[in-house]
């Protein structure tokens, strides 16, 4: 055996289970109670994750500590606090490498999750991931989510759509609601600053005929933050002028 490659095996799995240590606590101090199974899907996807990351870009954080709080631990108490029901069909928005996406789709899994993101190379990695996890709930898609609205496969088909540190909300309202069915929802996560976002919604709420948003909050461990869930119900169908072309909700908001 090539000494060299018994070197990097033992040095990537003193790794693996070094995040293995950091997941079972920081579940705890989350108060999530998971089971070992699905834990061990978790840890896999982490080790995947944060290999993959070494490569492509998929997240800044580079501290796997603060990859676990800020990426998996968030994800995972997003499902805890919209209370994900069996057989919904959700989509998660600008996913990116599969957050929150993957991590509650290992722990929903009679739920169907569309993840999409504009970003074709990151939908690889989306689909890379689900086949090493041998999850089969997940569906990568890649294309702009002004096209995405407007085609009747996905438009007004979601129970629950899911946007994390996408857009400010005025873009992401127009992008996401056209997908949310009548009665669904949509839950746009943000941070400290979602109070101004939300003043500057105004117009986009009206256009969008949707009523103002649930606002629900958690911390993270250690000290990490405080996240914001606004939780929009959808009453009324979308007008069909809504999402613009491609570009136009960024380039001029509602």
């Amino acid at each position: 055996m090539d000494p060299g490659s018994h070197a990097v095996r033992r040095g990537r799995q003193v790794r693996d289970d070094k995040r293995k240590k950091m997941l079972n606590p920081l579940l705890h101090q989350s108060n999530l109670t998971i089971p070992d199974e699905k834990i061990s899907l978790l840890e896999k996807f982490i080790n995947l994750f944060v290999e993959k990351n070494q490569h492509i870009n998929l997240t800044k954080i580079n501290d796997e500590e603060e990859f676990i709080i800020k990426h998996i631990i968030d994800s995972l108490l997003i499902g805890q606090i919209i209370d994900i029901k069996p057989n919904t069909q959700i989509a998660d928005l600008g996913t990116g490498g599969g957050l929150p996406g993957i991590p509650l789709a290992i722990l929903n899994p009679k739920c169907r999750f569309t993840l999409i993101d504009s970003v074709q190379k990151k939908i690889k990695c989306v689909d890379e991931f689900t086949s090493n996890l041998d999850i089969n709930n997940v569906i990568g898609l890649s294309d702009r989510l002004e096209t995405i609205g407007q085609n009747k496969k996905y438009r007004e088909q979601f129970d629950t759509v899911i946007a994390r540190a996408l857009a400010p909300l005025p873009i992401l309202l127009e992008l996401a609601l056209p997908l949310v069915r009548i009665g669904g929802i949509f839950v746009a996560m943000k941070g400290p600053s979602y109070l101004e976002e939300l003043s500057r919604s105004v117009n986009a709420m009206k256009q969008i005929k949707i009523e103002r948003p649930t606002i629900k909050t958690y911390e993270l461990p250690d000290g990490m933050g405080k996240r914001y869930l606004l939780v929009f119900k959808k009453a009324n169908p979308t007008p069909k002028g809504y999402p613009r072309n491609v570009g136009v909700p960024k380039k001029q908001p509602l």
